[in-house]
């Protein structure tokens, strides 16, 4: 009989974290173990890792933290800058993100591989904004990301284009996202707090996806008839399951 594998998730917080559940639900009858690591200090969460575990997952707000704890990087991951995902392997730590994983399959599950010439608004630019431009650009579509601190989103953007080789990716201040958000075909929301001004977005005729599936800002008083929104919740179990095929096909 095989030594059972430990996986859990750092973060803060997570308390109300669904991926245990989903975890036990897609391994029914598993010796291996998944648990909620809490604490709010990513060091000590770290430590609790390496002592204990043979790989995490990674949410806000370690998710850039993450990846300096790296030995190696999986290419998204560098492109990324953040990563969501440690695993211990061959006497090292390499990271992987699954988030781009997670908005590409759902985004792919819903309209389709090949996005070519359509276009893409991500609000936000942390670990979850930035996998979110990955998956679009991955996708073919043009990209715009919109930040509170527009030099953030611009070097992330220079990143992608001069390292990842993608073209048609800019990005504006966060004030702006409200007046063109109905020149994009998809937005993606990844903030955890509504942006002053998002009721007043028209989202008819736009597949809308939110990262925050537990306290959705974009809620259905502004959803209009036409509007394809995905909840985060999909989102989740993309890339969960992106994660434990990396989990069960590497050697620990």
């Amino acid at each position: 009989m095989s030594t059972p594998k430990h996986f859990g998730l750092i973060g803060h917080p997570i308390s109300h974290s669904q991926s245990p559940a989903l975890f036990y639900q897609y391994h029914p009858g598993t010796q291996d173990t998944y648990d909620l690591i809490e604490t709010p200090d990513f060091d000590e969460a770290i430590s609790i890792f390496r002592d204990r575990y043979d790989a995490i997952n990674i949410t806000a707000p370690f998710k850039e933290r993450g990846f300096l704890e790296a030995d190696t990087l999986e290419r998204s991951c560098e492109l990324c800058g953040a990563t969501n995902l440690l695993k211990k392997e061959e006497n090292q730590i390499k990271g992987y993100n699954t988030d781009i994983d997670g908005v590409y399959r759902t985004i792919a599950s819903h309209c389709g591989e090949a996005q070519y010439g359509r276009s893409a608004l991500i609000i936000g630019c942390g670990g979850a904004g930035k996998a979110a431009a990955i998956a679009m650009a991955k996708l073919g579509c043009r990209v715009t990301i919109a930040n509170r601190n527009i030099r953030k989103g611009e070097l992330f953007a220079e990143r992608l284009i001069s390292i990842g080789g993608f073209d048609n990716i800019d990005a504006i201040s966060l004030d702006r996202a409200v007046a063109i958000a109905d020149l994009y075909d998809f937005i993606i929301y990844t903030l955890p707090v509504a942006i002053e001004g998002l009721s007043k977005i028209d989202f008819s005729n736009k597949v809308v996806l939110e990262a925050n599936y537990r306290d959705p800002q974009i809620t259905p008083t502004i959803i209009k008839e036409t509007t394809l929104y995905l909840s985060g919740k999909e989102w989740l179990l993309h890339q969960a399951q992106a994660a434990w095929d990396i989990f069960y096909t590497t050697s620990c």
